[in-house]
């Protein structure tokens, strides 16, 4: 934990930061370097995989963002001893149990159809790449909101560091500051 994050925390407002528990959402201690360099990357990774016309694969990593955000919130709600499912549809359903936005649950399992569609339906016909691009681009505005209702509607508002230990995966975010940089991308 950086001395600078301490000392932002207890200076912030009350209310500025929250703690996001990520422990048991697949990091372990050889990954979370990984896993942090990737999502530094991913947008610009979805960008050109849309200027280069790979729009399954531009799918595939917003799916990717999106469950990860999910995966947060179902972490950050679940109920002591309840188990995540894998399946990202049947997770979508989890956290509307858990009281995810229904509006959101309803576009999210429309993109996911999409999105099976895509992958699994490309090659035999179901689908084409004119009917991916509406997709490719709705799911944008998607992911930012998605991750944006997970960050305002679970989490823990801390105001201070002392007495508290952290696993693998936790995240101590300025959760304002995280919504409003997401804004020029809805």
């Amino acid at each position: 934990m950086s001395t600078e994050l301490i000392e932002e925390v207890a200076r912030a407002p009350s209310g500025t930061y929250k703690l996001y528990h990520g422990s048991d959402i697949g990091h372990d201690e050889d990954s979370i370097n990984t896993h942090l360099s990737n999502l530094h990357n991913i947008g610009q990774r979805i960008e050109a995989a849309i200027e280069a016309g790979f729009l399954i694969e531009a799918l595939s990593l917003r799916l990717q963002i999106i469950d990860f955000w999910l995966r947060i919130y179902y972490r950050n709600r679940r109920k002591a001893g309840e188990k995540r499912q894998r399946e990202f549809g049947r997770l979508v359903d989890q956290c509307k149990d858990l009281g995810l936005d229904k509006d959101l649950v309803r576009r999210l399992k429309e993109f996911n159809s999409h999105r099976v569609d895509a992958i699994h339906g490309f090659v035999i016909g179901k689908t084409t790449y004119e009917v991916l691009l509406p997709v490719v681009n709705e799911s944008k505005s998607l992911s930012s909101e998605c991750i944006a209702w997970v960050l305002e509607n679970c989490g823990e508002v801390i105001d201070s560091m002392e007495r508290r230990s952290f696993e693998v995966g936790d995240m101590i975010l300025n959760w304002k500051a995280q919504i409003d940089h997401l804004a020029p991308n809805k």
